[in-house]
């Protein structure tokens, strides 16, 4: 069943129900009130009679149907009146032609109900029983409530068509309702099914008259610009790829037809396959790093990881950082006086980690003019911080937005190799240790890169 339907039913069985009950909740009402007010008209009438009825025994009067009908008016639709003595002889009754089929059950219950009228129902007809203490006598009053259940036909009749127009129109409605509620929604499904790959640019167009289709509009935008953004990632990843591999590739080529069109020395072989090798070394070192980084994508926080000092960790690549460049200067300080042993612990992998340090250790060292770098720790309450400076040219805003990304390359970098991949795989591994690296342009051409790793393994 559609959402349209079925929202417009249960709309519509919500109505009914309410209408249900508020059709049946008029009809008791007023039946309630009907019985009371008859209820209380017999019982007026029957005490009223048998004022009547003691005033002229008093006086010895004439007691009958036409004596009684000189000084009262019948006030009940076929009424009739009883009045009997302690033992349950009639005494008098209205009107004289009248039958009563009195129990002694009824007088029982008259009697117990004491100042409180009984009320008592034969067929149709509704009657009210009264016990004068005072006398000893009973009487007993009924009729016929033609005008109030003619009423109460009336009304029913009126109640059951309210509730079936009402019905009507709350479902006529609720299908207009629901079509103008989920018209944006249609028309943005529409919209969502036309997108592809080519048009994630295209905005869905925000309505004015529904402010929850507006935000899911807003959301819908914000999902296809960083899914264009992930798509032009994504090509420019596999382009940049492929041109940093063409270029070896291509080279290789180049130098093994030449080698194959001529007669070359010893030598010159030699020098062929040097160069050779190193276009191998290029292409072994480039797919590492794209492995690494497609390895690290899949990874994440693992809980079983072992706590780490991190000054050991840069004092040991600090170490083979110097065998490796013999010129560079390295140096490692502290702006925070460690408390104890646990505030230079954190809670991860010590081979990847070594390798961050490892890639910002050369980074720095590549693009720094006087090959000088400088390490400091800083201690936090909830995260340990890593600065490395190093002096040379900044980026630009354009390139500081950029510098993560698989691939690019600064201005600065055009004339040293790489490839472009250190600060993206380094990004990778803090992410996976719930950690960032944030990049700062300080006076005097200093160039700071920030690792920040949460000291209690759960997120900085």
């Amino acid at each position: 069943m559609s959402f349209k339907r079925r929202f417009a039913l249960q709309f519509s069985l919500f109505v009914a129900l309410i209408l249900l009950v508020s059709c049946a909740s008029i009809y008791i009402l007023y039946k309630t009130y009907r019985k009371e007010d008859y209820a209380k008209r017999v019982r007026d009438e029957g005490l009223e009679l048998y004022k009547i009825y003691k005033s002229r025994e008093h006086n010895n009067k004439e007691l009958s149907t036409s004596s009684i009908n000189d000084i009262h008016q019948p006030g009940l639709f076929e009424e009739k009146v009883v009045i009997l003595d302690t033992i349950g002889n009639i005494l008098f009754k209205l009107p004289d032609t009248a039958r009563f089929s009195i129990k002694p059950e009824l007088l029982a219950n008259i009697r117990s109900a004491g100042e409180d009228a009984y009320p008592f129902k034969q067929g149709k007809r509704e009657g009210m029983g009264m016990y004068v203490t005072e006398s000893g006598h009973y009487v007993i009053a009924s009729g016929l409530d033609r005008s109030g259940l003619k009423r109460m036909e009336v009304l029913q009749l009126i109640l059951w068509l309210v509730l079936a127009c009402g019905l009507v129109v709350a479902v006529l409605f609720s299908f207009y309702f629901v079509e103008q509620v989920i018209r944006p929604m249609v028309l943005m499904s529409k919209q969502m099914e036309d997108t592809s790959v080519v048009n994630l640019r295209e905005q869905i167009p925000e309505s004015g008259s529904f402010t929850e289709m507006n935000q899911i509009a807003r959301n819908f935008n914000a999902m296809r610009e960083r899914l264009n953004k992930a798509f032009e990632f994504q090509r420019n990843f596999v382009h940049n790829a492929s041109h940093e591999l063409r270029t070896p590739l291509a080279n290789m080529m180049a130098q093994t037809e030449a080698a194959l069109s001529r007669t070359l020395s010893a030598e010159e072989y030699r020098d062929i396959l040097g160069s050779l090798r190193q276009d191998q070394q290029r292409m072994i070192d480039l797919t590492n790093s794209l492995l690494l980084i497609s390895l690290y994508e899949q990874e994440g926080f693992d809980q079983d990881w072992p706590m780490l000092r991190v000054d050991e960790m840069i004092y040991e690549k600090i170490s083979s950082s110097k065998s490796l460049y013999p010129d560079i200067g390295l140096s490692l300080s502290f702006l925070d006086t460690p408390g104890s042993d646990n505030d230079l612990m954190i809670q991860g992998n010590e081979a990847l980690l070594k390798s961050v340090f490892d890639n910002l250790i050369r980074n720095a060292y590549a693009y720094s003019p006087n090959h000088k770098v400088d390490i400091s720790l800083q201690i936090l309450p909830r995260e340990i911080r890593i600065l490395f400076e190093n002096k040379g040219t900044h980026l630009s805003k354009e390139e500081q937005e950029k510098v993560m990304m698989p691939f690019f390359r600064g201005k600065n970098a055009q004339q040293t190799k790489g490839f472009g991949l250190g600060l993206s795989i380094v990004q990778r591994i803090l992410k996976m240790h719930n950690g960032r690296l944030l990049y700062e342009a300080l006076p005097q051409q200093l160039n700071r890169f920030t690792v920040c790793l949460p000291r209690d393994g759960a997120g900085a």
